[in-house]
């Protein structure tokens, strides 16, 4: 078990993020009462979208004579209510997007 027992409390959000990291297994989700089923699709849904990011930055990295970006097996994006993400940060950042806490990137935004 991850460190939670029972009487603690986290949110989906906290758990999508351990169990997509494989910190946490379906066992220790069911065992905290959560919705297994919603975090499981979150976690492919999560997953899915950091593969077509990559795959499109890749694309367009090898398109310009640069190195693709090494694609890590089950990685899974850290995302914080803080600060950017780091890889999703320089994924925006090379394709013009200032990424900033709590705003969504439109065409204003690009420099």
């Amino acid at each position: 078990m991850s460190g939670f027992d029972k009487k603690q409390k986290a949110t989906e959000a906290t758990l999508v993020q351990l169990y997509g990291e494989k910190l946490i297994r379906k066992e220790d989700l069911e065992f905290l009462g959560a919705d297994v089923a919603k975090i499981e699709n979150a976690v492919q849904t999560l997953r899915g979208i950091y593969n077509q990011l990559i795959e499109k930055a890749n694309n367009e990295l090898i398109r310009h004579g640069y190195e693709p970006i090494e694609f890590r097996k089950d990685y899974f994006p850290h995302f914080s209510e803080e600060k950017p993400d780091g890889m999703i940060a320089k994924i925006g950042s090379f394709l013009g997007i200032d990424v900033k806490k709590d705003e969504l990137p439109t065409d204003r935004m690009r420099s």
